[in-house]
């Protein structure tokens, strides 16, 4: 009876080791295929931002635009981490990866046309402030209409029944809305601010 009881109980606790085994490979699968995602993704994300800057540099011809381009799309990915989590979404690749590439080409969209608009009112006016004015006055509609139907078009995917295709669908709406705060208005009224000051 001792012996069979001895066996049993060995036998569970291999059993349980094997499970355990297996769950560790699981776990440390898991982390490798991660760090490949990243390793991969990472490098994309790094040549958008960088070219966005170059693209930027080039239409607006301002070095303090580049710039406040570079802080605004970085506060712009900071914002849609912020924001995921807020709702609920579980970190994903394509959340975490390719929602950001999205984001980053639609905020400098947003930021170059809300700047050249306002370098055009600027020449006429010759005061910031009333440059500014007029300058998002004259491209505040379109922006606020290209972020609804961009947000509408990216939201409908949330009907998939697919979470992967949900968070893209959910995550792409609000970093289309960060992108808009942040680069549609926050960086003009920025640079109009640095201008006041010259």
């Amino acid at each position: 009876g001792l012996r069979q009881l001895a066996i049993g109980t060995a036998t569970r606790e291999a059993g349980g080791l094997t499970v355990l085994g297996a769950a560790a490979r699981l776990a440390i699968d898991a982390s490798l295929e991660i760090a490949d995602e990243v390793s991969t993704a990472v490098p994309f994300i790094a040549a958008t931002f960088l070219t966005v800057l170059v693209v930027v540099g080039i239409s607006l011809r301002s070095a303090r635009v580049v710039l406040l381009t570079a802080l605004g799309l970085t506060f712009t990915i900071v914002w849609l981490k912020g924001l995921s989590n807020l709702v609920g979404l579980n970190s994903s690749t394509v959340l975490d990866f390719i929602v950001p590439i999205a984001m980053i080409s639609l905020g400098a969209d947003f930021a170059i046309h809300a700047v050249h608009r306002y370098h055009q009112e600027r020449k006429v006016a010759l005061d910031a402030r009333v440059g500014f004015r007029l300058g998002m006055g004259g491209v505040l509609a379109a922006l606020v209409l290209a972020m609804i139907t961009d947000a509408i078009a990216f939201l409908s995917n949330a009907t998939a029944g697919i979470e992967t295709v949900i968070g893209f669908g959910i995550g792409a709406s609000l970093a289309i809305l960060a992108a808009f705060v942040i680069m549609g208005l926050t960086l003009p009224l920025a640079l109009m601010r640095w201008d006041a000051r010259r």
